[in-house]
């Protein structure tokens, strides 16, 4: 699961232990990462298994896949670290993964006749991390698949067609030189190689990132794909020039349902599902040249 994208930290209140029965009524892959004594070697090793009860902070957890981790092992904590997601209904009625981590400590090890563990009972930390997790395949982007690509800042909506043609005509009369480059995308954001500028711009608070994208694969008289968005964040090693922004789609331009003004569709908790099949179409064309390059 890749993710992406938003985190928070919390405080366990004392009736707050549901998710872990509810990761248990889910049969959440759990893994657990430990430093300790496996196959007769002290070693970091990673646990894979679901949990079988779970009484307050306190739960039974059943082994079924054991790795020990190459490296050197760092025995700096005897506690472990769990890590497991959860389907959860979004208040917009979608439903969205999110993850859940934290810290463990073992309070009985159970092993089989060789000594590995096989059920293990620990007690799980009061404080967590929770993660919304990427719900969508993310496609990397092929430059030649680019017919046209913008992304601009925007501080209200275009009011209508007319108004978005002369705002991005604007765009690219300035901008036409300087294109962002489109790293990678998904039906629920995208990740651009943007001037410095841009990407470090704190945008205030009713600011938007528009994008804008038109596949050279679309079919004639079909609408290109634009978006608003935000930042969700920056990464420094992924541009040769410029700065790799990653942002969240919040709104996107529904064509149908815009004769003269334009209609937003919410598609932060749902993604595109226009874009989706675009994706979907993309990785399909990809997937046959890539298997002939290799020889399969």
């Amino acid at each position: 699961m890749n993710t992406n994208e938003m985190e928070s930290y919390s405080l366990w209140r004392p009736n707050s232990f549901e998710v872990f029965q509810e990761a248990r009524r889910q049969g959440a892959r759990i893994k657990l990462g430990c430093h300790m004594r496996m196959g007769g070697v002290t070693a970091d090793v990673l646990l894979k298994g679901r949990f079988l009860e779970v009484t307050g902070s306190v739960a039974l957890f059943e082994i079924k896949m054991r790795e020990t981790l190459p490296g050197k092992s760092k025995p700096v904590d005897p506690a472990c670290e769990f890590s497991f997601s959860l389907d959860q209904d979004a208040p917009s009625g979608a439903t969205e993964k999110m993850g859940y981590s934290g810290r463990a400590s073992i309070l009985e090890n159970r092993t089989d006749e060789d000594g590995l563990p096989q059920r293990m009972l620990l007690r799980l930390s009061r404080q967590y991390v929770t993660r919304r997790l990427r719900r969508d395949k993310r496609l990397d982007w092929n430059a030649e698949n680019t017919g046209l690509l913008g992304l601009l800042v925007i501080a209200d909506l275009p009011a209508n067609r007319q108004d978005l043609s002369a705002r991005l005509k604007d765009y690219y009369k300035l901008h036409g030189e300087k294109k962002p480059g489109l790293i990678n995308i998904s039906a629920g954001g995208a990740c651009l190689c943007v001037e410095e500028d841009l990407a470090r711009r704190p945008l205030m608070a009713h600011e938007l990132y528009l994008f804008l994208l038109a596949p050279k694969a679309a079919g004639q008289g079909e609408l290109p794909y634009i978006f608003t968005g935000k930042k969700v964040g920056l990464s420094r090693d992924a541009c040769e020039q410029g700065t790799a922004l990653r942002m969240r789609f919040l709104y996107e331009l529904d064509w149908a349902k815009s004769p003269s003004a334009l209609h937003w569709a919410d598609v932060e908790s749902s993604g595109s599902g226009r874009l989706r099949h675009l994706i979907r179409d993309l990785s399909d064309i990809a997937a046959p040249a890539q298997e002939k390059a290799v020889g399969l």
